[in-house]
Formats: structure tokens, C-alpha cells, sequence
């Protein structure tokens, strides 16, 4: 059984319809608790995917640690992670690239580093891929991050293979698709609605690739 697990900072969404809240806080039970809510996903799941929230733009010193404890935390668990170049900069202050690699470290077997307008930068172990956008006219940026996010993953799911065995090629496919849609989504207000369909993502990538 195939179950896309996404942990965020303040929770974890288990795709088989069950959302264990964590309010991962200061409390070390709730942290205890967290990491127990992972080995139990871990015996149901082939892989967990993890999507790094930051939300302490204004938070004090203390807080701020607190959140990127959080947050690596959130990356030690996942095969597959989803980070932002933003994400990366408030966690090391370093490039995407960079970036990729600590996450990689982490024990992460594929990362995902978002660009925003600049497209996106894919990696593990033996190859990596970097990404442009397509030109789109954009209305709304709401939800674009989480469809690339899902884009991304759904597409792993149709290669078939572990995050080890992609070739540039599978993350070629991974980013395009992904960023594609993504893309496609800005064009329309709202995030449920602004879902692209697959017919056309594929076309997109035709024009833009």
C-alpha cells in the first residue's frame, strides 16, 4: 500500500484519511508522541514525504529556534522532501543547491527545492535536474506550492521506481510536470479550482520544454 505522508510543522496527513495533530510544540511528549505517529506510518507506508512550512518571519529569537527545530525534525523522517528556496535560506542561509545537499544529508532520498518564479532544482544521490516555468499569465499564486508538491509526487508514483534509482531523465519528467502545472494553476483564482488537468500539463510541457 503506496501512502504520500506530508508533515508540516504543526501537523501530519496521513493519505489513507487520518490526521494525527501534533501541535509540536515545546512539550517533549507531543514530540514523543510525533515520532511514534511516524513509526506507525512507516509500517503502512512505502514512503514519507515531508513539505517544510515556515512561519516565523516575526517570531523572537527563542521561536525561531523552535521552528527550525521543528522543521528538521519534519526533514529527518522523510524520504522525499518539498522545500522552498526561502525555506532553505531561513534554515541555513545558504544557496538551493546547497540546500539540497544538507537535506540529502538529513537522510532524505529525494529533495525538491522550489524557486518560486525561477522554477525548481531536483536531486538524490546520482543525478540532479534543474528546472525553468513556463510563461503564464498569473492571477493567483494561492495553492501553486502544494500542486507542485503533489504534481511531483504523483508522477514518482508513475515511474515505479525508489527515489535512489531516478536518472536525470525520471527528474526531468518530475520537474517539468510539476513546475508545469504549478504554472498553470497561477492562471486561475483559488487552489481546489486552479487544479490543472493532466491532458493539459502534458501539453504545457510540449510548448514550454
Amino acid at each position: 500500500m503506496e501512502v504520500a505522508i506530508i508533515i508540516g510543522v504543526v501537523c501530519l496527513a496521513l493519505g489513507i484519511g487520518v490526521t494525527y495533530a501534533l501541535l509540536a510544540g515545546k512539550s517533549t511528549s507531543k514530540l514523543k508522541l510525533a515520532d511514534q505517529q511516524v513509526e506507525n506510518a512507516r509500517s503502512e507506508a512505502e514512503r514519507i514525504t515531508s513539505e517544510a512550512n515556515r512561519q516565523a518571519e516575526n517570531a523572537k529569537k527563542e521561536a525561531v529556534l523552535e521552528a527550525k527545530e521543528q522543521i528538521l525534525w519534519g526533514l529527518r523522517q522523510a524520504d522525499l522532501v518539498k522545500i522552498s528556496d526561502e525555506e532553505v535560506q531561513f534554515l541555513w542561509g545558504c544557496s538551493p543547491e546547497q540546500g539540497a545537499e544538507r537535506v540529502l544529508a538529513l537522510g532524505a532520498k529525494l529533495v525538491m527545492v522550489t524557486l518560486g518564479p525561477k522554477g525548481c532544482f531536483l536531486k538524490n544521490a546520482q543525478a540532479e535536474y534543474h528546472c525553468g516555468c513556463p510563461q503564464v499569465r498569473t492571477v493567483d499564486t494561492t495553492g501553486a506550492g502544494d500542486i507542485f508538491g503533489g504534481s511531483a509526487v504523483s508522477r514518482f508514483l508513475e515511474l515505479g521506481k525508489t527515489p535512489e534509482q531516478l536518472t536525470q531523465e525520471d527528474l526531468a519528467y518530475m520537474a517539468r510536470y510539476a513546475s508545469a502545472a504549478a504554472s498553470l494553476s497561477t492562471e486561475k483564482s483559488g487552489a481546489i479550482p486552479s487544479i490543472p488537468a493532466k491532458e493539459a500539463v502534458l501539453q504545457k510541457m510540449q510548448e514550454a520544454y
